[in-house]
């Protein structure tokens, strides 16, 4: 059941009616029941893998808290992984390299049978959490859950599964584990965060979802103009960013109603100044991840600083590879891995001449914006080629300047974002994520919502459209 349909909202309700009339134990059982019946809507075969992993994570990590040796303990947490990452691989990179081969052009005579499998829905999600759970027991900066309910209710919790965040086992399950108290301020913020990621998802990225494919994302049709594709790129990227942080923004909005508070995973990232502070604002669960399991531990074992571009670009081709198992994702990272060296490097030493301090942050400002749309092309373009020739309109002096559609498509991108980039500005001004629901009380905050409902009902985009990182 996806957030942003009447089906999802209608079950919603219902559980939440029970939910306030029932015992902390049994609110638990309701939540992982409609968590398990959310899931399984999509497709219920998604359940028998993830209660397959669900179990080889729960026994894995008794065992591990429960081995005096050291090996055993290692040999359990090196069994759990294994078998998450193989699952995985299975079901999500079986066919790379074919397809790999295609993304590039190259052409075999005879493509050979291979199996088409589905792809599990939050399967990256919840095996990366499952795994971090793993870890920090064998760490012993946790203690291995021994209800196999709570754990199940942790690494199935409808709100973040399919799509995050990825959750640490110490912020959530204290709160599943102990009784839950719901004030009026989680309604408030709840409301706020539900609202605002819908106004995001269905009135921003849906309606901008069929610009950003005609120029960026299309097999044939690409952008005609260096306006076109700048503009395109900048669409991509408000895109990409609505459709994920709506997402993320719900998730907190309907857990703030069950009386949990879940992690943020963005914190207006396109105000970042340098290429780090950017992965500390986008998909900070994700990046957190990657700092505190790949990361750190490969810079612990190979402590000699010249291996740490290296280990940098294959964390950030990891975290392509994470995305999916396609050559563009890994270009993807490539270019965030490019971005961060020419910035340490080169960048950050070129820019401290500006002695203007609001000169300055504009030009680092837009040094993101340039890494972040160039690594956008990769991300949504449908092919190498396609990537290629977008790129060429970017920044080839020779490319037209503007096409006959450049002024009616930025009047229409300049529509859908621009309400977006008002709130966002001011809350980043003020530093509160929150700060509209707190500044706009009463008959305000009331006109505010009526606002953002009257754009809702009247966004172009009909039916449910799925959130890209789904596929993920």
């Amino acid at each position: 059941m996806a957030f942003n349909s009447s089906i999802f909202f209608f079950c919603f309700f219902i559980v939440c009616i029970f939910y306030y009339l029932l015992s902390h134990k049994k609110q638990n059982y309701l939540l992982l029941a409609f968590s398990y019946l959310a899931y399984g809507y999509f497709d219920y075969r998604f359940l028998i893998l993830f209660l397959i992993s669900t179990t080889i994570d729960f026994w894995a990590a008794i065992k591990i808290e429960n081995s005096a040796d050291r090996t055993q303990k290692k040999f359990w947490l090196l069994s759990s992984i294994s078998l998450n990452l193989i699952i995985l691989g299975f079901f999500k990179y079986m066919n790379f390299f074919i397809d790999s081969l295609y993304f590039f052009g190259i052409s075999i005579e005879k493509k050979p049978e291979i199996i088409k499998l589905i792809l599990p829905l939050g399967i990256s999600f919840y095996t990366f959490q499952a795994i971090a759970y793993v870890v920090d027991v064998y760490r012993e900066q946790i203690k291995a859950v021994k209800n196999y309910f709570t754990f199940s209710l942790f690494l199935s919790f409808f709100p973040q599964l399919v799509a995050g965040p990825i959750e640490r086992a110490d912020k959530l399950i204290p709160q599943l584990e102990n009784k839950r108290s719901i004030t009026i301020n989680h309604f408030k913020i709840g409301t706020w965060l539900i609202l605002w990621g819908l106004f995001k998802k269905i009135f921003v990225a849906d309606n901008l979802a069929s610009y950003t494919h005609w120029s960026l994302g299309a097999e044939k049709i690409g952008a005609q103009s260096f306006l076109d594709a700048w503009l395109s790129a900048f669409a991509f990227a408000i895109r990409l960013y609505c459709d994920f942080s709506g997402y993320s923004d719900m998730a907190r909005g309907l857990s703030m109603y069950l009386g949990i508070e879940i992690s943020k995973n963005f914190k207006f990232p396109y105000f970042a100044q340098d290429p780090y502070e950017f992965w500390q604002r986008w998909h900070i669960t994700l990046g957190s991840w990657f700092r505190d399991y790949f990361y750190y531990p490969l810079r612990k074992l190979f402590k000699n600083k010249k291996y740490s571009h290296l280990i940098l670009c294959l964390t950030f081709v990891t975290i392509g590879l994470w995305h999916g198992p396609h050559i563009k994702f890994i270009l993807w990272g490539l270019v965030w891995f490019l971005g961060m060296i020419l910035y340490s490097s080169f960048i950050v030493k070129i820019f401290s001449y500006i002695k203007i301090k609001t000169i300055r942050r504009l030009f680092l400002h837009l040094y993101i914006v340039i890494i972040a749309f160039t690594a956008g092309v990769f991300f949504i373009s449908f092919n190498f080629e396609n990537a290629l020739f977008t790129l060429k309109k970017m920044w080839s002096i020779d490319s037209s300047l503007y096409s006959a559609r450049t002024w009616i498509d930025f009047k229409t991108v300049s529509y859908f974002s621009f309400l977006l980039i008002c709130v966002d500005f001011f809350s980043f001004y003020k530093n509160e994520e929150e700060y509209f629901p707190k500044l706009l009380n009463g008959k305000c905050i009331v006109l505010f919502y009526i606002l953002l409902i009257a754009l809702l009902l009247t966004s172009s985009v009909s039916g449910t459209q799925e959130f890209i990182y789904f596929q993920f």
